[in-house]
């Protein structure tokens, strides 16, 4: 859980700082038989609204602190296992 709230954290940054992101997507075809060649690069963008990055961040947050502590709490019942053996 904590990886992925770690990429929440950096999505939202991303949506607060620059607005979005964008990105290419490319496509090669290549056939040798009839000689087609076809060379396509699609530019895309996705714009995230400055309140959508917060509550991003929020989330990744929590994220992160919920998979830290169930950690602590796994390690405290061994502990308190042991002790009772």
């Amino acid at each position: 859980m904590r990886p992925l709230g770690i990429i929440l954290i950096i999505i939202g940054l991303v949506g607060l700082i620059y607005g979005g992101f964008t990105y290419i997507q490319k496509k090669d075809t290549a056939d040798l038989g009839v000689a087609e060649v076809t060379v396509k690069d699609t530019h895309g963008s996705v714009n995230i609204h400055p309140a959508v990055g917060g509550v991003i961040i929020a989330a990744g947050i929590v994220m992160v602190v919920a998979g830290g502590r169930r950690k602590i709490e796994h390690v405290e019942r061994i502990e308190i296992d042991e002790r009772h053996a």
